[in-house]
């Protein structure tokens, strides 16, 4: 693995950055059109839901990946079953494969000690084996099944409460 370009912190998104993860969210979306076979409008936009319900509905939280000071993905959380559900998370392409996931993932899941559930498209592979890595290095017991949601099945992984 190469070694991260610069150091990875996670903050806590706020107003101000909303521009930022719409930008963001479009870069993703453009990533999952190879799975999802989406096209943008014809104003060049992939349609999304906004992140409105992550920075301002209790309970949601946006977090923005910074490395080495510049914005190089996102996470987006919110519950769902009394858990903290990962909606999203996404690292630009240049910094894929080079612990910057890792170590963003890790430092995501520090933010709550309550169970996580992290789900993924099962055909999105990469992400699959991705996301097994990051949960078996939480050192967090966790449970992984298969559930159908929305016409696509998805790994469903359960990471219990910390202690």
């Amino acid at each position: 693995m190469t070694r991260s370009p610069g150091p990875v912190a996670l903050r806590r998104a706020g107003a101000s950055d909303r521009v930022l993860l719409e930008r963001l969210v479009q870069l993703e979306q453009h990533d999952l059109s190879d799975i999802t076979g989406e096209l943008p409008d014809d104003e060049g936009l992939f349609p999304v839901r906004g992140v409105d319900r992550f920075l301002d509905e209790p309970g949601g939280a946006a977090y923005v990946v910074d490395v080495g000071g510049a914005p190089a993905g996102f996470a987006l959380v919110r519950p769902v079953d009394a858990t903290a559900f990962l909606h999203s998370f996404f690292v630009v392409r240049s910094l894929r494969r080079r612990g910057v996931g890792a170590e963003a993932a890790a430092l995501l899941l520090a933010t709550a000690d309550g169970p996580w559930t992290i789900a993924v498209v099962e055909r999105y592979a990469a992400a699959v084996a991705f996301w097994r890595s990051v949960v078996a290095a939480s050192g967090r017991s966790s449970t992984d099944d298969l559930r159908d949601h929305g016409g696509e099945t998805f790994v469903w992984m359960v990471l219990d409460s910390l202690g």
